[in-house]
């Protein structure tokens, strides 16, 4: 009786290592897809100033997001969410992020925003 006890334990045991390792590589996997579109954000934020308020908040709620998650699913929801946003053009999708009314009244002071603004009119 207590050998069969020992062998379930024993299956348990090797079963519980598996499942953790698995986790651990989804999690490790996920993770560097964080990073490459934190990256991403990063980039594009470098390279139009006016977004840097939006740009914060975005980082700001990647991080919140990493902090939250504690299975991998919801590290797939929020990766899938993030990838989405970078597949639209970044631009409209910051400023839809920063609907602050602080940042909307920063915008309108600055001239590269207007610029900004004018473009997409001409797009249009």
């Amino acid at each position: 009786y207590t050998q069969s006890h020992r062998e379930l334990v024993h299956i348990q045991e090797s079963m519980n290592s598996e499942v953790n390792e698995v986790l651990k590589r989804i999690q490790e996997h996920e993770l560097e897809r964080v990073n490459k579109i934190a990256r991403s954000l990063k980039e594009f934020a470098r390279t139009l100033s006016n977004t840097a308020p939006a740009y914060l908040e975005c980082m700001q709620r990647i991080v919140f997001s990493i902090d939250k998650v504690d299975g991998s699913t919801d590290i797939e929801c929020f990766v899938m969410e993030h990838e989405k946003l970078l597949e639209e053009p970044l631009i409209p999708t910051l400023e839809l992020h920063s609907c602050s009314s602080r940042s909307n009244r920063k915008a309108k002071t600055e001239k590269s925003s207007d610029d900004f603004k004018n473009e997409d009119a001409d797009d249009k």
